[in-house]
């Protein structure tokens, strides 16, 4: 692209011909993070293999940087090592001004595509998902702007130490604690464990097969986490990874795609981010009602590779609704049980009456949107006073024969004292070892000091 007294040219094409690539192009965004062995073939393969005869052309097609890599990588044999996963939050885009001009007259760009400018008011919304995202944009440009002093006044600290008041007292020695059992060491004294502030980092990939679909979507609930922590015990040191996901799961077939259940944050938002996913595995006891969202999609199955794994797995009487019409996105009801289990006592239950209702396609929706569907519904279910334990939600349509059950598992636990028996299915140790035998850039790991614990910061 070029500028050029207030227009934008476009000088990637010779002439009037059209320009046609014989091989398949892919776009990604500007961000990127490359394999060395992949950047290796660039520079030593790509030259000399069938591709370099399109390498050129890739490199002069609109927005170059948005093709040159995903289109190289997806046509070689690295095809299979791609992740997909968005780490910047962009603020919408604004399109053009109100008399159908470029929003920016003064700067090459496509024609009021480009992302819209963060404002004060938007700085509360980044904070909320500040543990999906690593960095946002477009700020203002004059680093005197209220936006930016906000920005700087809100993100202070970083992310991991902004969010501790999410963390139970006894949550860092609890993670120390299950990740000496991971590493047999039984003999450690687990009375004189010192910790350090835990670091939380999101993973980018989905939680399951079956919760692709909501990954693309960039949809926040179906992140995990996880938690980097050193903690030291008898004068030694120790670094553990744990993989934490948050209250909910994704199903194969069907209309239902996943479930999520949180609770209302108290008055002194001490929870803050129950109803957006904090990094944490369990809800807080104590709340007196459930809060369930439930996420619809059609078609109830996808034929794309990217989706095969979660369509491969059963998923006999499977909640559909009858007559969907996918031109005007409305349906006959279907009638929800939602109830929560302790063991084999039912604890609550409640019914939800559930219509297919979404905006139906504009103009400008492109053919692929037409017939992809979605929605999302939430019930509320009260259930009195709930302390700590291990519970199971169960969702299911109430007027069929032999419904699908769509179970999610949920750990409620106390503020102040750490769970009892096993919570291996919401805290899982992926890793650990001592920090002696730990190396970062081929040198060993300083041994840390001992920090400031979470109530100081």
């Amino acid at each position: 692209m070029f500028g050029c007294g207030d227009f934008v040219f476009n000088v990637s094409r010779p002439g009037n011909r059209p320009l046609r690539l014989k091989i398949p192009v892919y776009g990604h965004a500007t961000w990127k993070a490359l394999d060395r062995q992949f950047v290796e073939f660039v520079i030593s393969e790509l030259p000399s293999s069938p591709l370099a005869r399109w390498s050129l052309l890739l490199r002069v097609i609109i927005i170059p940087d948005e093709h040159f890599f995903a289109t190289v990588l997806m046509n070689s044999r690295y095809s299979d090592t791609l992740l997909r996963a968005k780490v910047h939050h962009p603020k919408r885009f604004q399109g053009e001004n109100p008399d159908g001009l470029c929003r920016h007259r003064d700067v090459v760009e496509f024609c009021g595509k480009g992302p819209a400018t963060v404002a004060p008011r938007d700085i509360d919304h980044l904070w909320k998902f500040s543990g999906r995202f690593f960095f946002a944009r477009k700020f203002p440009s004059n680093i005197s702007d209220p936006t930016r002093a906000k920005y700087r006044a809100t993100f202070a600290r970083p992310y991991y130490e902004s969010i501790q008041h999410v963390f139970p007292p006894w949550l860092p020695t609890y993670i120390a604690k299950i990740s000496l059992q991971w590493l047999e060491i039984s003999d450690a004294s687990q009375d004189d464990i010192i910790t350090n502030p835990m670091q939380v980092y999101p993973r980018l990939e989905p939680i399951s097969d079956c919760c692709e679909i909501l990954h693309r979507r960039e949809n926040q609930a179906v992140f995990s986490y996880a938690y980097i922590l050193d903690f030291s015990t008898a004068g030694a040191w120790y670094r553990s990874r744990v993989r934490v996901t948050p209250p909910v799961r994704c199903y194969p077939g069907g209309h239902l795609r996943s479930v999520r259940a949180t609770t209302d944050p108290p008055p002194d938002r001490r929870h803050f981010g129950a109803r957006l996913n904090a990094p944490i595995p369990h809800l807080p006891a104590g709340a007196a009602s459930l809060l369930v969202e439930l996420w619809f999609h059609a078609p109830e199955r996808w034929t794309a590779a990217a989706y095969e794994a979660c369509d491969r797995q059963p998923h006999p009487g499977a909640l559909v609704f009858p007559r969907l019409n996918v031109t005007t996105r409305t349906s006959d009801p279907v009638r929800l049980r939602v109830q929560l289990w302790e063991g084999h006592t039912l604890r609550c239950s409640t019914t939800k009456e559930v219509r297919w209702s979404s905006q139906p396609p504009g103009p400008g929706t492109p053919p692929w949107a037409r017939w992809d569907l979605h929605m999302s519904t939430n019930v509320t279910l009260p259930c009195g006073h709930l302390g700590p334990g291990q519970r199971t939600l169960q969702v299911y349509d109430d007027d069929a024969a032999e419904p699908a059950s769509y179970e999610l598992e949920l750990l409620f636990v106390s503020w102040y004292v750490e769970p009892e028996g096993s919570t291996a299915d919401f805290w899982q140790v992926e890793d650990a070892a001592p920090l002696d035998d730990l190396e970062l850039a081929g040198s060993p790991l300083q041994r840390p000091g001992p920090h400031r614990q979470p109530d100081e910061l």
